[in-house]
């Protein structure tokens, strides 16, 4: 760490009554920002803070990239920079503006404030609560959905519909950084930081391998509500980091350990929950409460002794640091490992869920270990066996702090009604305002006493379900029970339906003003049926409730025009899981939900589908373009992928991928994984991948059988790029990769007749993907209007 304060020299005061334009020197004449007061400090020096919130702009302390060995704000041993909050005081840091209440509701839960300027990644949260709203793109969204928030640039409004009760306004975030340090020998302490994207970030200055930042002390600090980090310790060596508290910080959890750094205590902190609190995301993903992140394996000798991680997932090495020390922790979580086996030593640990590390297991104990480099000795599953070493331990279990809990509305249940009876299937279809879950059905024949169920795969207030196998001109009873999003649960009394004597005959459903909505359409559909975009946009998503025939199967078909808008809220924008007999024809997509990368057309354990003639514009954190696993006689032809992430995704047997256009991929254009009698002709790819990333187009994972690529043409603006494709075991190991095409035809034996080069499309960079005269890939790729 950055040692005591043996040799101090001036003393700096900041205060809430302060003037950036005094001198500092005296709490009468104290600065007003933590900024103004970081700005002048020099070796020895501290910056006493007293009590009160500071909205904080970014405090940089010897930040000077691109040079080497700047050191103008570094401590020295025993002369280290301090910046500290008053001993006894409260001092909060935050970096998001406080907007309160107006004095009404437009309605409901929902409030209007007057805003310039866009949060910063997009990010606005309730306040006190400190959920993350969901960005929307539409005011009649936000009406409808707790948990979200309309940003109006053009007009400076801001609407908000919260999620719990009782909420006094909205915090705005602003500042990415409440303190960046690229110095050394700097303490920072008795600090509480809440609404930061990072609150605390340290690391050298660039080039990394030039320069360096160690001995830094981070103490007695309190983190809430930082919506990645609560710190991030971006190579940073010989520091410290002890004695904090930190809770519901976001993204990574509280602390993020990054890089080259090397030789770094963690001791006697108290970590606690971090969950997802955006209504689209899971809690838990990769949200640890300590973790060290990224891969490099110059980081080392980094130990984490004695702290309490209060969170159902704990920590994870994502790389682990080579001979490092993980001692005397109480891990109520997960502890994970995902690098390749290093040297450490785990011992004298209370785990109170699982140890796993890549390349042994998924729950693993002391006998898992042996023949390997990890000393795992000494740790206990059962609390009461807990006997560390290191006592600080207890000392941070007294660091445990609590937020409010927030209260959600109780659950209500309207517009409750049976829809699109059929002889054999129904839709059930119901409201739930201000409670963002999922719907499930109950039903019976009348009289019946044990009923089947049926869930709803859709996450929203508006809930449908539909009810199949039904018998013709049958009474049934059937009850709702909704699961919201935060916790909530419900269950209604008992309705009754009758269905439908006869089955009706197939027919056209037209969606569009006037006419059906694309939900309806979905719920309506019946083997045989044409659902019929008509030009223009539509919103929502197509999630049928019954499959098509093999003689009728069920078409949705886009007149020319006809688009699905996601309004980035909905994903998937299809989704057929385990339907069958479906064609998806001519549609185009645009602005899916890209948070949870779910992807635009879902096709798990799907049969006879043929998506062909479609085109997808989109994000890359929203998924593929298709999606499907476990899935059989899959036809996708002529179409256009401009984006997404690994755009076509298929696990399954008899697919054919065929004269598509796949452009702009983020990883990979493909991902085909568990694959028989798979083809993948005369495509073009384009870009495979993102400009720093090396990747190829085609990725075939655990190849189980006959596969047939060729006819191919494969190019990127980025010459690093390889060309062709990679084949994988099981656990992504490439057992057969090519950096040109002829490797790669050399090595496979695939792709025999595909070229590399440039498809000249007419104009790539707006879009336009048709080919010019003279194109090398005539007769290839998607050939749309």
């Amino acid at each position: 760490g950055a040692g005591e304060m043996e040799n101090p020299a001036r003393t700096f005061y900041v205060s809430t009554r302060g003037d950036d334009k005094a001198d500092g020197l005296t709490p009468e004449t104290a600065w007003r920002t933590v900024k103004r007061g970081v700005r002048d400090l020099r070796a020895g020096d501290t910056l006493l803070i007293d009590e009160g919130e500071y909205r904080t702009r970014e405090a940089s302390l010897n930040v000077r990239d691109g040079t080497i060995g700047f050191s103008e704000q570094c401590g020295k041993p025993g002369a280290p920079i301090r910046i500290a909050g008053m001993p006894g005081k409260k001092v909060v840091l935050t970096g998001a503006d406080f907007l309160p209440n107006p004095a009404k509701p437009v309605e409901g839960k929902v409030y209007e404030f007057p805003l310039k300027g866009k949060p910063l990644y997009n990010t606005v949260m309730e306040s006190p609560s400190g959920i993350k709203l969901q960005q929307t793109l539409a005011p009649e969204i936000v009406k409808e959905y707790p948990g979200t928030y309309y940003f109006d640039e053009a007009a400076g409004r801001l609407l908000v519909h919260y999620a719990a009760e009782g909420q006094e306004g909205v915090r705005v975030a602003r500042d990415r950084i409440g303190i960046r340090i690229h110095g050394s020998y700097v303490l920072v302490e008795n600090l509480t930081f809440q609404y930061y994207y990072e609150a605390i970030y340290a690391r050298m200055n660039m080039p990394y391998d030039k320069n360096a930042a160690e001995h830094i002390t981070i103490r007695d600090c309190r983190f809430f509500h930082n919506y990645k980090n609560g710190i991030v310790i971006d190579g940073v060596s010989f520091s410290l980091i002890t004695r904090n508290a930190g809770m519901k910080n976001g993204e990574y959890g509280t602390v993020m350990m990054m890089g080259l750094g090397h030789d770094n205590l963690y001791m006697g902190n108290w970590f606690g929950p971090s969950p997802y609190t955006e209504r689209q995301r899971r809690e838990y993903e990769y949200n640890y409460a300590l973790g060290e992140y990224g891969f490099n394996s110059a980081s080392a000798r980094n130990y984490v002794i004695g702290n309490v991680l209060e969170d159902k997932l704990s920590f994870r090495w994502k790389p682990q640091a080579l001979d490092a020390r993980f001692e005397d922790n109480m891990c109520f979580g997960r502890y994970h490992v995902e690098s390749s086996i290093l040297p450490i030593v785990i011992a004298r640990n209370w785990f109170g869920g699982k140890v796993s590390q890549k390349g042994i297991g998924d729950d693993l104990w002391e006998k898992d270990f042996e023949g390997t480099p990890i000393v795992f000795k000494d740790n206990v599953r059962d609390r009461k066996d807990f006997n560390p070493e290191n006592k600080i331990v207890f000392e941070a279990e007294k660091l445990r702090m609590t937020l409010p809990e927030p209260v959600f509305p109780e659950v209500t249940f309207t517009d409750v009604q049976a829809k699109f009876i059929e002889h054999d299937s129904a839709a059930i279809c119901w409201t739930t305002p201000e409670c963002d879950g999922w719907g499930e059905v109950a039903f019976r024949e009348k009289g019946g006493t044990k009923p089947g169920y049926r869930s709803s795969s859709r996450q929203g207030v508006r809930h449908a379900v539909g009810l199949t196998g039904l018998k013709a001109d049958t009474e049934y009873e059937y009850r709702l029970t909704v699961k919201g999003r935060r916790g909530q649960k419900k269950s209604s009394d008992w309705y009754v339906l009758r269905t439908a004597k006869d089955a009706r005959k197939p027919k056209v459903l037209e969606v569009g003003p006037g006419k059906l909505t694309l939900d309806e359409a979905s719920l309506a559909a019946i083997p045989g049926d044409t659902v019929k975009l008509l030009p223009g946009r539509h919103t929502g998503q197509f999630i049928p409730i019954r499959s098509g025939t093999e003689e009728k199967p069920i078409t949705l078909k886009g007149e020319p025009g006809a688009v699905i808008d996601g309004q980035m809220f909905h994903a998937p924008l299809i989704r057929l899981d385990g339907r069958s007999h479906f064609i998806v024809d001519g549609v185009s997509f645009v602005r899916p939900e890209s948070i949870d990368r779910t992807g635009l057309i879902l096709v798990d354990n799907c049969r006879d589908i043929t998506v062909r003639n479609c085109r997808a514009d989109f994000h890359w954190e929203a998924g593929p373009m298709i999606r499907g696993r476990g899935c059989s006689n899959i036809l996708f032809e002529n179409n256009i992928s401009n984006g997404g992430d690994y755009p076509v995704t298929l696990c399954g047997d008899h697919i054919t991928v065929n004269r598509n256009t796949i452009v702009n991929a983020t990883m990979w254009s493909t991902a085909f994984w568990h694959n028989s009698d798979l083809t993948v002709t005369n495509n073009i790819f384009y870009r495979p991948c993102i400009e720093n990333k090396r990747n190829t187009a085609l990725a075939f994972y655990d190849v189980r059988g006959k596969i047939v690529s060729d006819g191919n043409v494969f190019w990127s603006p980025v010459p690093e790029h390889p060309t062709g494709g990679t084949i994988m075991d099981i656990a992504s190991k490439v057992l057969k990769r090519g950096a040109t095409l002829k490797e790669w035809q050399e090595v496979s034996g695939l792709d025999l007749n595909s070229i590399h080069a440039d498809p000249l499309f007419v104009d790539y960079e707006h879009g336009d993907f048709r080919l010019k005269e003279g194109s090398p890939a005539k007769g290839k790729g998607a050939e749309l209007p």
